[in-house]
């Protein structure tokens, strides 16, 4: 298939194997996948540089509404509830990123609201409205995994505002998960608070219009190399929350493969990246 950045591919069909002896075996394969430029110049940090119009923009369009026992689900998905979509780009050194979404009701959440796990270690960027959830596959074997669920090869990265009043500042890093030690330079492998200032965030909001510039360099997602034809498994979901009195955002955009579906702990539905 001709490369074409920009765009989800999909790639659907049934797969067939005959093994020596006659045995055989056949699976449905259903799956997405994106090309991802190269950028022969760094792209910059500022979410407004004109430098990032020459990188195309995917659009995301997957809808997941939190269903729970005796809760009512939240009203989503209807026209201009949350309009998002991202360009990503790399170079030798660094995977770049950039997000932005037009929301008709964004709540900029203070530090008042933002909570810590009850051990203090996590800052649940997560319960904000706005907070981007990142994930990478490195060895994009989630399709091929036996078990749904994270494994030793993955990563989530969370995404929030700086502070309350942000217009333009820098933004929240945090590392929810990470690879298993000995896949990234084992005991010396960056710990979450070097991974949080390593990784570059910027945050940019303009009313109810936000954006996010995020630079990833090699040493903070290995072992995914920067290098042409590296394939990767890649997610996205960005949570919406309309209710300042809700705890927590009950919706949200997926680049999950599966309608409906949260990227969460479900790398067999991230879309595959391949460098090119």
């Amino acid at each position: 298939m001709e490369p074409v950045p920009g765009k989800l591919h999909d790639w659907k069909g049934d797969i067939g194997i005959e093994f020596p002896g006659g045995r055989k075996d056949s699976s449905r394969w259903d799956m997405q996948f994106l090309y991802v430029p190269h950028t022969d110049k760094p792209l910059p940090l500022d979410p407004l540089a004109p430098e990032w119009n020459k990188i195309p923009s995917i659009r995301m369009n997957n809808w997941f509404i939190q269903k729970s026992s005796g809760v009512k689900p939240v009203d989503g998905g209807y026209p201009g509830d949350l309009d998002a979509g991202f360009q990503i780009a790399w170079d030798k050194n660094n995977l770049y990123l950039r997000i932005e979404c037009k929301d008709d009701k964004f709540i900029l959440t203070g530090p008042a609201r933002r909570r810590k796990s009850i051990n203090g270690s996590d800052p649940m960027l997560y319960m904000n409205d706005g907070c981007v959830e990142l994930y990478l596959d490195t060895g994009a074997n989630g399709r091929s995994n036996t078990f749904k669920g994270f494994d030793q090869d993955d990563y989530r990265y969370d995404f929030y505002a700086g502070s309350a009043a942000a217009t333009d500042g820098q933004g929240t890093v945090y590392r929810l998960r990470e690879v298993y030690h000995q896949l990234a330079g084992g005991i010396i492998m960056a710990t979450k608070d070097e991974a949080a200032k390593g990784v570059k965030c910027q945050f940019h909001r303009d009313g109810n219009n936000y954006s996010y510039v995020i630079i990833l360099p090699q040493w903070y997602i290995e072992p995914l190399k920067l290098e042409k034809g590296w394939r990767a498994g890649f997610g996205l979901y960005i949570h919406d929350n309309d209710d300042p009195a809700r705890d927590w955002p009950g919706k949200g955009l997926s680049l999950a493969t599966e309608p409906g579906a949260h990227c969460d702990r479900r790398p067999d539905l991230w879309p595959v990246m391949v460098l090119e």
